[in-house]
């Protein structure tokens, strides 16, 4: 890999580290919180069932345009704020997307050979081929589309709408 030393990595708990908590407090809080309320108040009124693959395929077809568009709002807000400067850090400071765009050898202090970075990019596992499914399960994507179709749902824009549209195509597919 990059390092082979003994300060390449280290294992720490989490809680060690104040900056990452606070910014998974901050993405629950306000981005993942209200999707996590709103599976757990469906599966207690008997809307959804954990266990069941047809639930968690119709949750994914209906909710991912919202979701994904929330998440891209969260990524949005994050890479825009401003880091703080701090004198006891060798940090980059400023924006995220700014540092990212114009980082480096001389930003970041690390300096890394197209031969480092390919054998670190060969020791990922190669991911399985894109079978371009919502849910996991291609005939029920094909199937939802069609009801959806036919029952002329529009993406929902809401989760109110997206909660109606579930149901609706719980409903309709006999799920």
């Amino acid at each position: 890999m990059l390092a082979d030393d003994d300060y390449s990595h280290s294992y720490t708990s989490s809680t060690s580290n104040q900056k990452i908590e606070s910014y998974w407090t901050n993405f629950r809080k306000h981005c993942s919180e209200h999707y996590i309320e709103t599976f757990t108040d469906l599966a207690d009124s008997g809307g959804f069932c954990y266990g069941n693959c047809l639930h968690i395929g119709l949750l994914r077809y209906v909710f991912l345009p919202i979701i994904s568009l929330k998440l891209k709002e969260c990524a949005e807000h994050w890479n825009n704020h401003i880091i703080r400067y701090n004198s006891s850090s060798c940090l980059p400071y400023g924006k995220p997307d700014e540092i990212y765009f114009s980082s480096t050898a001389e930003t970041t202090g690390i300096q890394v050979t197209d031969n480092q970075l390919q054998q670190s990019l060969a020791s990922f596992p190669q991911l399985p081929p894109n079978q371009h499914s919502i849910t996991g399960i291609p005939q029920l994507d094909e199937y939802l589309t069609y009801l959806t179709s036919t029952l002329n749902l529009p993406i929902p824009k809401s989760t109110n709408e997206a909660i109606f549209h579930y149901l609706q195509l719980k409903y309709h597919a006999d799920i």
